[in-house]
């Protein structure tokens, strides 16, 4: 028997935190949930799995759209055409009462709100359980798994779950899913993947498709396969796009040129060790005080506008640096011909959140923007920038190479 575990697709969920992307890739990254979902249906396919669990938050919103229910619809035929099973629950996500009569098709099982259990023979003659319920409202506070009956008798049993072990989505423990002699428990709701015991093995696949730099690596689902009468999982990358966060380490430097010639041969080197999309954040670390005028252009994004378009020349294409951090030692050095203390009496006044409001952002009527800068660290850095530039207009050191 072979099955494949997945959850927490999140079809449709719009990518956040990007910068400047290009249009052809901005498709990329906007399809990319809808093509990993369809990678993991053609590797069920090729490997006549026997069902595919899929354990919550399969849509990203409670309300779905007619084009990704029709996209479902045309990938679960698929796998009708081979035989293939689904079993699908609803998470915390995508509870809703309007589609739970909505025809996914005769080889797809939903779960309803109570704990049910389904049975399937398999094509080698296994007997087996997979037990589920849906939510019903976003937030389920009660020990669902306290409803889940035992083992029947059964070659193998599969728990699908979508919640965590604390908080307000149907809470549990390890302890809990032993007591109930199951084979396999199939977790959905952390997007990280996590192996929580394996006897019997109780998994979070993670999400199918990372969906911003805090969900860096390579996502994917699981191959769940018997060896005798266990069952034993092997993760299975699916990603289209994945995000990364790449470490450099940087000597001194004094030019845009210099910085530009360390860096590009290490993004090339790392582009080639990946085949799908990666966004990537750069953070770039220094043991020496960078010049003023390098770090202006490293904050500002310019440096990252040159080493992607570099990138492009090169002919790299499957690497995107969406932004960039910047660790180095603080300089304390003072204002040149001017006095630190009318500095720091002048920042005050001028960074102030409501004098920024009122002079900078006076024509923005767009609230998600004006709040942005209501953060005290948006505040700070515009503050560093500014002295940044004040102390490069002072010491008319205002050009370099480019």
């Amino acid at each position: 028997m072979k099955f494949i575990h997945t959850a927490d697709v999140h079809l449709g969920h719009p990518f956040t935190g990007l910068n400047n992307v290009p249009n052809n890739l901005m498709q990329q990254v906007e399809q990319a949930t809808f093509t990993s979902f369809i990678k993991l249906i053609d590797f069920a396919l090729a490997n006549a799995v026997d069902f595919v669990v899929i354990t919550g938050d399969l849509f990203d919103t409670q309300h779905q759209s007619v084009q990704v229910l029709d996209f479902l619809v045309a990938q679960f035929k698929r796998l009708a055409i081979q035989d293939i099973m689904v079993y699908l629950s609803f998470g915390n996500h995508d509870f809703n009462q309007t589609i739970a009569e909505f025809d996914f098709g005769s080889n797809v099982t939903l779960f309803s709100g109570d704990v049910t259990v389904k049975h399937q023979t398999t094509q080698h003659g296994e007997s087996v359980n997979i037990v589920g319920f849906s939510y019903q409202q976003q937030h389920v506070k009660a020990k669902v798994i306290d409803q889940f009956p035992m083992k029947e008798t059964v070659d193998f049993q599969i728990g699908m779950y979508h919640g965590a072990i604390d908080g307000p989505y149907a809470p549990f423990s390890i302890t809990d899913m032993r007591a109930k002699h199951y084979d396999y428990w199939a977790l959905g709701h952390i997007h990280k993947r996590q192996v929580l015991a394996q006897q019997p093995y109780i998994i979070y696949p993670g999400n199918l498709q990372g969906q911003n730099i805090k969900e860096s690596g390579m996502k994917g689902f699981y191959l769940v396969t018997n060896q005798g009468d266990r069952l034993i999982p092997e993760f299975i990358p699916g990603a289209n796009v994945i995000w990364e966060t790449l470490t450099l380490e940087i000597p001194a430097v004094a030019t845009q040129n210099d910085l530009l010639k360390l860096l590009l041969p290490k993004l090339e080197k790392f582009a080639t060790e990946h085949q799908e999309l990666v966004m990537t954040r750069i953070d770039l670390v220094s043991q020496f005080a960078l010049p003023n005028l390098l770090e202006l252009r490293l904050l500002d994004g310019a440096t990252v506008n040159q080493l992607n378009q570099e990138l492009r020349v090169n002919g790299i294409n499957q690497l995107w640096i969406n932004d960039l951090t910047l660790r180095q030692p603080e300089q304390n050095q003072a204002l040149a011909g001017l006095d630190s203390q009318a500095w720091d009496a002048a920042a005050k006044i001028v960074f102030a959140p409501t004098n920024i409001h009122n002079t900078g952002l006076k024509n923005v009527p767009e609230a998600f923007v004006t709040s942005h800068f209501d953060q005290v660290e948006v505040q700070s850095q515009l503050q560093h920038r500014a002295k940044l530039l004040l102390e490069l207009y002072l010491s008319e050191d205002i050009v370099d190479e480019n």
